[in-house]
């Protein structure tokens, strides 16, 4: 094996790697060593504040909107990625973020009824979470399609993107 085979490729890590930031960082670091261009959104877990751990996360972060921004200035400083970007001429890698909304399951009952991940902290309503992910999506999506890209995207006639998230976007899937 050598150690530099990867170092021409991309690799897009899809959350849950890690219950602490600084968990997070040395995986994130790891990859970074090994890959030209990391990749990275939260799962549920990514976005845990438990307490009790030796981490002092819980007077960090006041919830896991905190955190989700901390991991973003993370990736800024160790050189991974949280947003979209060109990996080649016209080819984008898009993260995609999202959490749990309760109308999901088509089948559940009683939707919204039951707490998913107790350890996360949310400004809003468990329920609505979801709606702070959806609204960061939406201009970041747009921005690749748009025909006003910023100039370290290059201005090509054909785009093709590359999306990926840790939940399911549609509920047949």
């Amino acid at each position: 094996r050598t150690p530099n085979r990867y170092q021409r490729d991309a690799l897009c890590l899809a959350g849950d790697i890690a219950d602490t930031l600084y968990g997070v960082k040395l995986c994130l670091q790891a990859f970074r060593k090994k890959f030209r261009r990391v990749f990275y959104v939260p799962g549920n877990h990514d976005l845990w504040i438990r307490p009790g751990l030796n981490d002092d996360e819980e007077a960090k972060f006041p919830d896991s909107i905190a955190k989700f921004v901390a991991m973003h200035q993370l990736c800024d400083e160790i050189g991974c990625e949280m947003t979209p970007a060109e990996v080649c001429e016209g080819v984008f890698v898009c993260p995609t973020y999202g959490w749990y909304a309760p109308t999901f399951d088509h089948h559940d009952p009683k939707p919204g009824s039951v707490r998913f991940d107790k350890f996360c902290k949310w400004p809003v309503d468990h329920n609505e979470a979801w709606k702070i992910f959806h609204a960061w999506n939406e201009p970041r999506v747009r921005l690749i399609g748009s025909t006003d890209v910023p100039k370290r995207y290059k201005k090509t006639r054909q785009r093709d993107c590359v999306t990926f998230g840790h939940f399911l976007p549609r509920k047949e899937l």
